[in-house]
């Protein structure tokens, strides 16, 4: 039997985004406007966040899915991981956007602040 990620919630330190070194995770809605922690992301990418948001894949992607950006300029991490998701998005495709963010990997930081039933996505 596999044993299930350990979850932590934590207070938003944007600061820590830049140092973090693994999956990082970043809630986009279908809008494509970022939030606080997708700007930052977006600032220390250089803008690589915005360009894919504004590219065809990023138009292409269904509520729930996401792209991985493997390492990110600007970031410690491994890859960036876009997930599109609506902040009213239902517990399909919360659950849809859960199974993304691990694939195989111990560990992930979600960078997220608007979206409702977060307990969804873990």
């Amino acid at each position: 039997m596999t044993t299930p990620p350990t979850l932590r919630i934590v207070p938003m330190d944007l600061d820590a985004l830049a140092g973090f070194d693994g999956r990082l995770a970043v809630v986009v809605p279908q809008t494509g406007k970022l939030d606080q922690a997708g700007r930052r992301i977006n600032r220390l990418t250089r803008g690589a966040l915005e360009r894919f948001v504004e590219s065809d894949p990023f138009s292409k992607m269904e509520q729930g899915d996401a792209k991985d950006l493997a390492y990110p300029t600007g970031l410690a991490a491994r890859a960036l991981v876009v997930v599109k998701l609506d902040p009213r998005a239902d517990a399909e495709a919360q659950r849809k956007a859960g199974t993304h963010l691990l694939q195989g990997h111990k560990s992930a930081m979600v960078a997220v602040r608007n979206v409702r039933g977060v307990r969804d996505i873990a």
